[in-house]
């Protein structure tokens, strides 16, 4: 990014925080596992549903601890119908009011947790 690439701007706003909290860049996150639109980290599995993702992604045996919608994701109820429930779904600042309204509306009468940055703020979860 470009907060990292200039070296004044990356210690004036990074460097403080890497202090407080003991942490050093790196390459490599051990345990993180990236495959098209799924995630694994911590035991955690993360499905994001983003423009790029298409129905045949969808996960049919694999538990789904959190889904991520972004953007405008071509997927429609009865394609959401063949993946296995999520623990939680969070709806991120890029998606429509309209259509966010409408996920939250969806994930709500099925009794899934819903969060939507926009009107929530930021979503925080515990990877460990």
């Amino acid at each position: 990014s470009a907060l990292i690439a200039n070296k004044e701007l990356s210690n004036f706003a990074l460097t403080p925080s890497r202090i407080l909290h003991r942490v050093t860049p790196t390459q490599k996150l051990n345990g993180l596992q990236i495959h098209n639109n799924d995630i694994s980290f911590g035991g955690k599995n993360i499905l994001l549903l983003t423009e790029s993702f298409s129905k045949n992604m969808l996960p049919r045996d694999k538990k789904v601890d959190l889904l991520i919608i972004s953007g405008r994701p071509k997927i429609y109820n009865e394609d959401m119908g063949q993946m296995p429930v999520p623990g939680k779904v969070v709806i991120d600042g890029s998606v429509s009011i309209r259509t966010s309204h409408y996920w939250t509306r969806y994930f709500d009468a099925l009794g899934i947790p819903c969060h939507n940055v926009a009107t929530d703020g930021a979503f925080v979860m515990s990877l460990y």
